[in-house]
């Protein structure tokens, strides 16, 4: 596949870059190890031994014998070849993308990934210094809602004459559960089931019904210490969700968007509670 055979009697020492490089992704894939993390490991290979290291790497992964966790800068291969991209800057997950919604974000924007990096950073007034991307099957990232548990127990808010109460069970089989309700004058007028989902493709989703509405999917899109960002730019309102934790007791939920061509956001302060039996 890399094509070593006739270097084998060689002294490593007298190897090239490129062989040194072949010589490293040998020892990685030795004993078919349940998950691969390679970086920049397609840097320095010829295109042949490319070639055929990105489609062995899909073969495996396709028949679930491995995960990889693969860092590049070269954004044609990560396009291709990866079930799931996520976009970091400076450490920062900025976004992540299934293959398929990541085609979709391009047709809308007629923008290829590159350009939509440089966007995302730009908007994000971050200094642009480095492009990076890591690509993951879904068990590589199947660790990452355990990282919401911050988000769990039980929180309330109470302001206008409205008590809004909200609780988050800890995560378990791949999901966390979550419900609220709203209560006026001692009746319930606002209800709302919420669920983290990780995804086949290693993403994790906002899923939410509230009452009188149709329920909606917002794909985690940011997650930063214990700030969480998820969105769906094609929902109406809001089109972002974001649960940030401050300080053990205090949890701010925030919804923006547009509406009528006007940015529109609305906070939510909550405080932790004592759960109810």
């Amino acid at each position: 596949m890399l094509f070593l055979e006739e270097k084998i009697d060689e002294h490593i020492g007298a190897y090239s870059q490129g062989m040194k490089q072949k010589l490293s992704i040998i020892c990685a894939l030795i004993g078919n190890p349940s998950l691969i993390i390679l970086d920049e490991s397609l840097s320095g290979l010829d295109p042949l031994s490319s070639y055929n290291l990105k489609n062995y790497l899909q073969d495996i992964t396709g028949r679930k014998e491995s995960s990889v966790l693969l860092s590049s800068h070269l954004v044609d291969s990560v396009e291709k070849y990866c079930s799931t991209i996520i976009m970091l800057h400076k450490g920062t997950i900025c976004r992540i993308w299934s293959r398929e919604q990541l085609a979709g974000e391009k047709e809308r924007t007629h923008k290829d990934l590159e350009q939509i990096f440089v966007d995302t950073i730009s908007s994000l007034r971050f200094l642009l210094t480095l492009m990076l991307f890591f690509c993951a099957t879904s068990n590589a990232l199947s660790q990452q809602l355990d990282s919401l548990s911050w988000l769990g127990g039980c929180w309330a808010l109470n302001a206008n004459g409205r008590v809004i109460s909200e609780q988050w069970m800890k995560p378990s089989g791949g999901t966390m559960m979550g419900m609220s309700r709203t209560v006026k004058n001692g009746k319930t007028v606002e209800f709302e089931f919420v669920r983290l989902v990780e995804e086949d493709d290693g993403s994790i989703s906002y899923v939410a019904k509230p009452s009188g509405q149709e329920g909606a999917s917002f794909t985690l899109v940011s997650l930063e210490g214990q700030r969480a960002v998820f969105e769906n730019l094609q929902h109406d309102f809001p089109q972002r969700i974001t649960y940030q934790l401050r300080g053990a007791d205090s949890l701010i939920a925030r919804i923006e968007g547009t509406v009528g061509g006007k940015q529109k956001g609305i906070d939510f302060p909550m405080r932790r509670v004592r759960c109810e039996e």
